[in-house]
């Protein structure tokens, strides 16, 4: 079982540091104002959700390639279960999505028609870690 993170490092320091920003954003908003109204309170634990739905995604998204039951399990908020038994060929793919290149996993019956697509959220920049997914998946229909 084979397990790979589908955000890169750079994602993950950035969400870091946006978590930090909006924590400190809190800080100085109870500091400056010091009562604490409704708004203040709301905003609060807006931010904490925010912060911990975000957290969870970048940092846990993983796939998990199971060469025992032939099976791709992709797990962000849920977890999603591709078998391979019809997969033929799989590819990896550039695609623009909200203005960036993106690397998508993308998975082909015999006659060539596309059965799913796994969006990797991993940029041009880490072509590297898109490849050894890839590798990792081709080793499962050969």
């Amino acid at each position: 079982m084979s397990r790979f993170s589908l955000t890169g490092f750079r994602q993950k320091l950035i969400c870091l540091i946006i978590i930090i920003l909006l924590g400190t954003i809190n800080y100085f908003n109870y500091q400056l104002f010091s009562k604490a109204d409704i708004i203040q309170h709301t905003f609060l634990v807006l931010t904490i959700l925010i912060s911990i739905i975000y957290f969870y995604i970048i940092f846990f998204s993983m796939i998990i390639i199971n060469k025992k039951d032939k099976i791709i399990v992709i797990k962000i908020l849920s977890k999603s279960i591709i078998t391979l038994q019809n997969v033929n060929q799989i590819q990896l793919e550039k695609r623009s999505i909200q203005n960036k290149t993106l690397f998508v996993l993308v998975l082909y019956n015999d006659k060539n028609e596309t059965l799913n697509t796994i969006n990797t959220f991993l940029s041009s920049k880490q072509k590297k870690q898109a490849e050894m997914i890839l590798s990792a998946c081709q080793e499962l229909i050969n």
